[in-house]
């Protein structure tokens, strides 16, 4: 387990918490606001969409917290599944989205994982239970290609993988 819990439970907590309460505020004010025009008394609309607007907020910062709390685990779950001990910053994110990228960036500057240190100028994270000795992680992935269809590979040494063309198994 490579993640801080106490510090994912509270994202987890708050996540649940703010979006029901600003679900609640939401349509309390929404239902509030129907029937004031429907009375057409409408000296105290303003306040309520206010309010309604806070509560939109609220259901942001939820729904934000708890994407934060599925990315933390996301991470958790690679590096568990890890054979050598070094994951490249650029495998993680590869294909992801910006936000992904800066919720990434988020968890390794709030220390939201033990037992592992980033090392930013080379983009690794070192698992520190997995790493045997000081090798050198730079130079741990081979090219070869795919017996079956030719396609490029690149593999992590003493693994295997699948090809991305025709789903063949490849080993390094």
């Amino acid at each position: 387990m490579y993640l801080d819990r106490s510090k994912t439970a509270k994202k987890l907590v708050i996540g649940i918490i703010a979006t029901v309460l600003g679900f609640i505020m939401f349509f309390l004010n929404f239902l509030i606001i129907m029937a004031f025009i429907v009375e057409d008394d409408t000296e105290y609309i303003g306040l309520f969409v206010f309010f309604t607007i806070v509560g939109i907020a609220v259901i942001i910062l939820g729904i934000n917290n708890l994407v934060f709390y599925g990315t933390v685990n996301h991470l958790n779950r690679l590096f568990l599944h890890d054979s050598d001990g070094y994951i490249r910053m650029d495998d993680i994110v590869k294909n992801k989205s910006l936000l992904f990228k800066m919720r990434v960036q988020k968890a390794i500057d709030k220390n939201y994982f033990t037992s592992l240190t980033y090392d930013a100028k080379n983009r690794v994270f070192n698992l520190s239970d997995r790493v045997r000795g000081a090798e050198d992680y730079t130079n741990r992935f081979i090219g070869k290609n795919c017996p079956n269809c030719g396609a490029p590979l690149k593999i992590r040494k003493g693994t295997a993988a699948v090809c991305d063309q025709c789903g063949s198994r490849v080993g390094s």
